[in-house]
């Protein structure tokens, strides 16, 4: 009997402490449990931190890049208005690129930094600026412009610079070649000088509009010459004060006439006979017209001809500026073109002086 009650209670103590072992494997195996999330919940916070801190300096040095592009476009803005260049930067690299808006000139600066993996970008506006856009398209060493064709049906032409076309550039007469690289976004048939190039199925280049005329209409009202309608001229030196003459509608000028400055036409200027024009300011343009211009025998021009609509050049004529139209150039007959040394000035006032940067907004 007394034997049995100290079997039941051994039997009784080993019981409870097999519970009690359970209930501490159980605590043991929850600390572990928890020992190991933390250490999960720390290696990952430890990971997102080196994440963190490799993505800021991604953007630092994203940063940096737009910094550069706007040091290079200090310097030389036009030449920066589409670029794309890459560099290392402490412990990373960035790419950057700039495109511009062709219808507001609108530059945007793109600027991808990466560090250690990460990669983080920017981009930054500049405020447009039309006349360095139009200082691209149209610029030094650049001799006819055109929004259609340009046809050249003359062996008695002599062009020093770049032709271009957004339509096709023709030829059949003659065989003539051109000291300078003829571009269209159809075909090219005129022959080049040795060191030039052909280049048909070039892109489009936005034909610089001189339109609307009303800063030439307000200089030629107030120191100028300003006729209200349309005007015949024969046999006339114009020489207005202020370099400027302004015709609202079409005017016609011949029998051996001269003039020194601009003359500005809403719309048409058809020139006979001889005529020999000089500039007043170095870089002003020779003639705009709203519509058309019509350039027939002996003429000497110097500056910019620009036509809302066609030009066509008959005969002898002595261009030093170049050919610009908004539809057709058509060339016949003998013919010198030399351009300018510089883009035209788009305004009375206008500089062809390099502006300042001007940021417009951070994009994201």
């Amino acid at each position: 009997m007394k034997a049995q009650q100290n079997r039941h209670r051994i039997v009784g103590w080993t019981t409870e402490e097999g519970s009690a072992m359970v209930i501490v494997l159980c605590m043991a195996g929850l600390m572990l449990m928890a020992a190991f999330a933390i250490s999960m919940i720390s290696g990952s916070m430890a990971r997102k931190s080196t994440k963190i801190t490799h993505g800021v300096q991604a953007l630092a040095i994203a940063e940096a890049g737009v910094a550069d592009a706007l040091e290079r476009m200090s310097t030389n803005y036009v030449a920066g208005m589409d670029m794309t260049f890459t560099s290392d930067y402490g412990e990373g690299s960035y790419v950057v690129s700039t495109t511009t808006d062709m219808s507001t000139a609108a530059v945007v600066i793109e600027s991808e930094g990466q560090s250690q993996g990460e990669r983080r970008s920017t981009v930054v506006e500049l405020l447009g600026d039309i006349s360095l856009l139009r200082d691209r398209a149209l610029g030094a060493g650049d001799a006819i412009l055109a929004e259609g064709d340009v046809t050249l049906e003359t062996a008695a032409l002599q062009i020093n610079g770049s032709v271009h076309a957004n339509g096709n550039v023709l030829h059949s007469t003659g065989n003539t070649q051109v000291n300078g690289d003829v571009s269209a976004v159809g075909i090219v048939q005129v022959g080049v000088a040795g060191g030039y190039s052909q280049l048909p199925n070039s892109a489009r280049i936005p034909v610089p509009d001189f339109q609307p005329f009303d800063a030439w209409k307000a200089a030629a009202i107030a120191g100028g010459i300003y006729y209200p309608s349309s005007v015949t001229l024969s046999g006339s030196s114009i020489t207005p004060a202020n370099g400027i003459v302004y015709v609202d509608g079409d005017v016609e000028i011949s029998n051996n006439s001269g003039m020194t400055g601009t003359l500005v036409a809403s719309g048409s200027i058809t020139i006979n006979n001889r005529f020999y024009q000089t500039s007043f300011n170095t870089n002003w343009p020779c003639l705009l017209a709203g519509m058309n211009i019509g350039l027939h025998n002996r003429n000497t021009y110097y500056g910019v001809i620009f036509a809302g609509n066609d030009i066509v050049s008959r005969n002898n004529r002595d261009i030093t500026g170049a050919l610009v139209a908004l539809n057709n150039i058509y060339v016949e007959n003998h013919a010198v073109i030399n351009p300018l040394t510089q883009s035209p000035a788009w305004t009375p006032e206008g500089s062809n002086a390099t502006p300042e940067v001007v940021v417009g907004g951070w994009l994201r």
